[in-house]
């Protein structure tokens, strides 16, 4: 469970998507944000493209952020937010035969 959750050492995660394993992540999404320090970087290569789609598109939430009006800026930084990811490590736990984790963590 650690391997999904967290690691104090960095690792390189494989995924593999086909037909028999769909990419449940195909929209808009962010990775690991439940993490006490989610990843600075991340790397995506395709070592198979499909016939069609297999699009990716990156963008920087402090890149965003940066650009909004102070007021704005403001709001957001007196709002609480639950990092929800249930539905995912769900899906993962069934496939490895795990539990999932019962606890919900708040965004420091």
């Amino acid at each position: 469970m650690q391997r999904l959750l967290g690691s104090t050492e960095p690792r390189m995660t494989v995924i593999q998507d086909g037909p028999d394993s769909p990419n449940a992540a195909d929209g808009w999404h962010t990775d690991a944000t439940w993490l006490d320090e989610p990843p600075a970087y991340a790397l995506l290569h395709m070592e198979t493209p499909p016939e069609v789609g297999g699009d990716a598109m990156w963008c920087s939430p402090t890149a965003a952020y940066d650009q909004l009006a102070a007021p704005v800026q403001e709001l957001l930084c007196s709002l609480r937010v639950i990092h929800d990811n249930e539905s995912f490590i769900q899906g993962v736990c069934a496939k490895v035969g795990d539990a999932a984790p019962q606890d919900r963590r708040w965004a420091p």
